[in-house]
């Protein structure tokens, strides 16, 4: 049972590498285009960073194109209207979050060994304060993904962190290559409709 286990995130593995690397090659032109958009649509970095806790509580650096202001830690959180737009994002930035584009960088993540391509959504730090040991024993069992089964629920409908957690474990214990493939080619739809984070 173990050897069969391993095979099988061998076999993920492998298909990370193969598709981030492909997926890379693919988005080159799209990667140059946005980085030069952001630089020229105002002041500070291209890239967002962020930390976040992996497989076997590895902490590690994700990164984002910046879809909000350079200064705004400094204004911290602000009223939104009344279409719930937070005024710190750009409108370069509502556009690469509604298509997920901003994501792109993230499959550098994937390349490194940090993060896979399918999986439960990657957590700040502070989630351990809010999860109990038998579920910190299985989300943190694998690699957190661009994209997974929660992701895929929650633009579907509201959900809570309680949902979160349950639709990620469920992805964790029924985990196949076949499901994997199912929730990119589901998260390729959804971007096409534009229904990515806002």
């Amino acid at each position: 049972m173990y050897k069969k286990i391993k095979i099988q995130f061998l076999i993920k593995r492998i298909f990370d590498l193969v598709f981030a690397s492909l997926f890379l090659i693919i988005f080159l032109p799209i990667i140059i285009l946005i980085s030069l958009l952001i630089l020229i649509s105002g002041h500070g970095p291209i890239f967002y960073a962020s930390v976040r806790v992996g497989r076997h509580r590895y902490c590690f650096k994700t990164y984002k194109f910046r879809t909000m202001r350079y200064d705004s830690d400094l204004i911290g959180i602000v009223p939104v209207d009344s279409l719930n737009k937070d005024y710190r994002i750009t409108p370069l930035g509502r556009f690469l979050r509604k298509t997920s584009l901003d994501e792109i960088p993230l499959l550098f993540n994937v390349i490194r060994g940090e993060m896979s391509l399918v999986g439960p959504r990657s957590q700040f730090l502070t989630i351990e304060n809010y999860l109990t040991k038998e579920q910190k024993e299985i989300l943190f069992s694998i690699r957190p993904g661009i994209t997974g089964f929660s992701q895929i629920q929650r633009l579907k409908k509201s959900i809570d962190f309680t949902d979160m957690i349950k639709y990620d474990i469920w992805y964790i214990n029924n985990w196949s290559f076949i499901l994997d493939i199912k929730i990119i080619f589901m998260t390729f739809f959804v971007s096409l409709k534009g229904k990515g984070a806002y």
